[in-house]
């Protein structure tokens, strides 16, 4: 069994977007339009640090 990595990539990518966009609009730096600051794309920088064991999953530290 196995896992395409544009799909995992996409996935990855778009949930570190809906992390970056939800610290954005704690902090108040979310316009109605736009580009995030970079320093919000920063901040939501995510590693994977580990793969689970018995299925495919991933460990996220943001």
């Amino acid at each position: 069994m196995a896992i395409e990595a544009d799909f995992a990539g996409k996935a990855l990518q778009d949930y570190k977007e809906l992390i970056a966009k939800h610290l954005a609009a704690d902090s108040g730096q979310m316009a109605d339009r736009g580009r995030l600051p970079d320093q919000i794309h920063k901040q939501a920088r995510m590693n994977v640090t580990a793969l689970v064991h018995g299925s495919f999953g991933s460990v996220l530290v943001v």
